[in-house]
């Protein structure tokens, strides 16, 4: 079989383009996609934290 062939008939995950770099790749688009994980990360912690003080309550009485 003619591997060439197989690709040409076949147009799949093999003949795709090669992806295109972020508008703006540079150190700057790396700190903006840190930054919004962070952000991400800090809600979800948050978010943890109130559902804790909700289910288990702010005062425990002796």
């Amino acid at each position: 079989m003619d591997i060439n062939r197989l690709n040409r008939d076949n147009p799949g995950r093999n003949n795709r383009p090669p992806p295109k770099p972020p508008e703006g790749g540079g150190p700057e688009f790396k700190w903006q996609r840190s930054a919004r994980t962070l952000l991400f990360w800090a809600v979800i912690f948050m978010a943890g934290l109130l559902l804790h003080q909700v289910l288990v309550g702010g005062k425990q009485d002796p």
